[in-house]
């Protein structure tokens, strides 16, 4: 596996290419100093940056198609913990995001990282970022309230020489109290407590070093800020960059330094003792940390190689643990290492944006609050109608908006309820297992077999409280990195939110509006390595369209052939929760009989009339691959959001109601009414085969705007925008027949205006 390793400097962009441990080629291209002062911000840097990855690949004879992932160096991003991120888009934002890091040449590693990988359609990673840590409360506290201290320290390296010393000396990392000093042209301290950095000594609070000033008096540091001698880059030059050795003696090179030492100079000499001992000092205010139960200390760095250095620092800090000198960054090593191809354990972790804090009673999801107050377009149009309703009366509103069944549920469910509330309380009301009362997934599992032919046992099937929840908990299960889910449109608009709410993408394919079956071209056009499974609706909200077995044959076909090819299956997961609603004896193929890697979610929501009621199922049939185990993840991910089990008395009322079916003649009767009558009038209307809705063509192509006319006319119709379907608007036909009749007039006003 090929990783590209991408670990920009202020002036100079290092790459290498590794082939999993194996290091294939590395280069250090430098940048002219003067030609980078004319991009503002460091992401304006990027398409510089990345015309000269792209040649170095050139250069290599790598593909990028062979690459297997992209790394690059971690910036200074706040409150990150050690290991590794997936860069996501709330990571790219917080690398240029003033309130969330701070503008440094590091913080290009995972811009550049992301922009080579999305288009290859593989992950970009950084690891142990100069900003992450996991410093203790009473760590972060300073005498100044408007300031906190982070971890800030050469993590990176550091880390890596940490992990190296227990390696080699037999130990876990996790097992030992460390306190590694990285030397280079900036200096930090950092106490390593089983395997967790828990404090640190930067340039900011601690030694000076070779470019940097190191902690001044402040008094002093604000007095020379007022005097009116310097202006605020230049305040920052003398900080980082032109402080430290290089202000005292006029170069940074240890080598350059020694020499004047051997030549006599005392006060090079001065300065290069006060350097180790502003290290030593750091390394022992960390010993105080770990309370003196330190099992080494560890000097690395480039600087590390001045045995001048390392012995002066040595001699302070020998009383405390034996000193370990380990020179050189490694910094390109340490991040093709750490990742899982290059033997690393590293965890990989995913970021998001902290919310800021306004005040209140805490830090609260600014993006669920948007969905919690984001009312769908179909519940508006309800809301709507019902204020409507107020002011003209409730039979001059023609609502068409929602999918409510309008028939009552059979009454054999009201007697099966009667009978059940007539017997042991404790028993009815009580828990059942998390998948399901037994005597409930023996039924259904028998009512499968019988319908399909396959066998299904009471294992294969998990209780959910209804078609949502199964979807979501499949999804959940199915979310491994990268997941993408494949969504055909028109589809049912919740999708989007289960999917992208629960670690997936959505991906959409656009619709077929010349049948209304599956375009199977742009299906293999919209999948990827990392798609997931395919979301399947049928009959469909909102066409009422069945897909045909010609239809599903074609697609399994295909997607048996993507899942070779990938290396992995491809699950076609099928929403069904209009199965029983099917007009004129038409079939609804049984998918997992045409497509193995099938996966069932359903509802007896609309087949009973009882959508309040939420009861419903996940079927993962054995011939799933991995059945077993993707059963499992659902269980587990039904405990990760709170699931106990379904509602016990749903259940035993199902255990004997599998065999019941809808009457239809209702939703039959207004199915044609609705497609006879506005096909006459001159709308172009997709007939149902099943559910209770029906799509037509918007007239002038503009559904929101027809869709408004209508709203004059107290006629609520919803626009499929939002089913992914542009141009066309959805009827609900399971609605009272008298108001159809009384709303013919309404569609024929607004097709004239």
């Amino acid at each position: 596996m090929k990783l590209l390793i991408i670990n920009p400097g202020s002036t100079s962009t290092k790459l290498a290419l590794y082939d999993g441990a194996k290091k294939l080629l590395q280069e250090n291209l430098e940048h002219d100093a003067a030609a980078l002062q004319q991009y503002h911000g460091i992401g304006d840097q990027v398409p510089m940056r990345l015309a000269v990855i792209r040649d170095f690949l050139d250069r290599s004879g790598v593909h990028p198609e062979e690459l297997a992932a992209v790394i690059g160096r971690g910036g200074l991003v706040f409150g990150l913990k050690t290991g590794g991120y997936l860069v996501n888009e709330d990571l790219c934002h917080a690398l240029v995001d003033d309130d969330l890091s701070q503008p440094h040449a590091s913080n290009l590693g995972g811009l550049l990282a992301r922009e080579i990988a999305a288009p290859l359609g593989i992950p970009a990673y950084i690891y142990d970022a100069v900003t992450s840590g996991e410093l203790t409360d009473v760590a972060k506290i300073t005498g100044f309230v408007d300031i906190e201290r982070r971890s800030f320290c050469h993590v990176l390296n550091s880390r890596a020489m940490a992990l190296r010393y227990a390696r080699e000396h037999g130990k876990h990392y996790e097992e030992l109290n460390l306190i590694v000093a990285h030397l280079g042209g900036g200096i930090s301290a950092s106490v390593h407590r089983h395997g967790e950095i828990i404090d640190s000594v930067g340039d900011d609070d601690g030694q000076f070093s070779p470019e940097r000033s190191g902690c001044v008096p402040s008094l002093g540091l604000i007095k020379l800020c007022y005097s009116g001698k310097y202006t605020y880059e230049e305040m920052r030059k003398k900080i980082r960059g032109r402080g430290g050795m290089y202000a005292h003696l006029g170069t940074s090179d240890c080598r350059v330094i020694e020499q004047m030492i051997r030549d006599g100079d005392r006060h090079a000499d001065l300065i290069f003792q006060a350097q180790a001992y502003q290290i030593a000092k750091a390394i022992g205010l960390l010993s105080i940390v770990l309370k003196g139960d330190c099992d080494a200390i560890i000097l690395t760095g480039g600087v590390a190689n001045s045995k001048m250095l390392t012995e002066r620092v040595e001699d302070y800090v020998k009383f405390i643990a034996p000193v370990c000198v380990m020179p050189g960054e490694n910094e390109m090593e340490a991040l093709a290492h750490a990742h899982p191809a290059g033997r690393g354990k590293c965890p990989h972790l995913s970021y998001f944006k902290r919310s800021k804090w306004k005040g209140g009673a805490g830090m609260i999801s600014e993006s669920l609050v948007h969905l919690g107050e984001k009312k769908s377009g179909i519940r508006e149009l309800f809301e709507y109608g019902l204020r409507q309703a107020a002011v003209v009366g409730k039979e001059n509103v023609y609502d068409y908006s929602l999918g409510n069944p309008s028939v009552p549920a059979p009454e054999e469910v009201a007697s099966i309820i009667r009978e059940l509330l007539e017997g042991d309380s404790l028993a009815l009301h009580g828990y059942t297992p998390a998948g399901g009362a037994k005597e409930a997934q023996q039924a259904v599992a028998d009512d499968l077999t019988q319908r399909s032919g396959d066998t299904i046992r009471p294992e294969n099937i998990f209780f959910t409280c209804g078609a949502a929840p199964a979807l979501v908990a499949v999804l959940r299960a199915l979310a491994v990195e990268d997941a993408e889910f494949v969504a055909i449109a028109p589809y049912f608009p919740e999708y989007q939110v289960f999917v992208s709410y629960n670690g997936g993408k959505f991906v959409e394919v656009p619709p077929d509006t010349k049948n209304f079956q599956v375009d199977i071209a742009a299906v293999e056009r919209a999948l990827t390595p990392h798609t997931q499974a395919v979301l399947v609706n049928s009959p469909n909200n909102p066409s009422g369209v069945i897909y045909s077995r010609k239809t599903l044959t074609a697609l399994g076909a295909l997607l048996e052939r993507k899942s070779a090819e990938y290396g992995h299956p491809i699950y076609i997961i099928a929403d069904e929760p209009y199965r029983e609603l099917v007009y004129d004896n038409a079939e609804v193929p049984y998918i997992p009989g045409i497509y193995r890697d099938t996966v069932i979610c359903y509802s007896y929501s609309k087949s009973l009339s009882m959508p309040g009621e939420r009861i419903g199922y996940v079927c993962i049939p054995d011939s799933v691959t991995d059945s077993a185990k993707l059963h499992a993840a659902v269980a587990g991910a039904s405990r990760a959001f709170g699931h106990v089990c379904a509602p016990s008395m749903m259940q035993r009322v199902i255990a004997r109601a599998t065999g019941l079916r809808p009457d239809l003649e209702a939703y039959d009767k207004n199915r044609h009414t609705l497609y006879n009558a506005l096909s006459e009038m001159g709308y172009e209307c997709v007939k149902p085969e099943g559910a209770f809705y029906m799509m037509v063509k918007a007239p002038g192509g503009d559904a929101h705007a027809f869709s408004e006319r209508a709203k004059k006319e107290n006629l609520l119709l919803v626009p499929a925008d939002s089913f992914g379907c542009p141009g066309f608007f959805r009827i609900s036909t399971c609605v009272d027949p008298a108001m159809i009749q009384r709303s013919l007039p309404a569609f024929r006003r607004v097709l004239q205006d």
